[in-house]
């Protein structure tokens, strides 16, 4: 189905995406970090980046903005578990920066599915 790039730093849910979205037919390649993701997506081209946005090192925001600026036509779906902190709302944020669709952790694989869905057919 589509080339996906999942990028998120934690490790067991980083993988359980990766399963979900695999079991969806969808090929997935994963990074910790938005470094190691925008190394894949300078390298291997992707039909859509899934990213959680708040990371340690190059966190979400900035690695949206990045991919804008390098591949204006990738589509984004951005994830949080938070989504609003400290009167701040990141996924709103990543809505403004560019990202095609957001996600508040924690979600159904259903809802991550149908979602992936939504972003490939724009």
């Amino acid at each position: 189905m589509a080339r996906i790039l999942l990028i998120d730093d934690e490790p067991l849910v980083r993988r359980t995406l990766q399963l979900a979205l695999e079991n969806a037919g969808h090929s997935v390649a994963t990074a910790e970090d938005g470094e190691g993701g925008m190394a894949l997506a300078r390298t291997l081209g992707f039909d859509l980046m899934v990213i959680d946005v708040l990371m340690p090192g190059r966190d979400g925001l900035e690695t949206i903005m990045e991919m804008r600026r390098e591949k204006p036509n990738l589509r984004i779906l951005a994830i949080s578990g938070c989504g609003h902190s400290s009167r701040v709302d990141f996924l709103k944020l990543a809505r403004g920066l560019g990202a095609t669709r957001t996600l508040e952790k924690p979600f159904l694989s259903g809802t991550l599915i149908a979602t992936v869905g939504e972003c490939l057919a724009n």
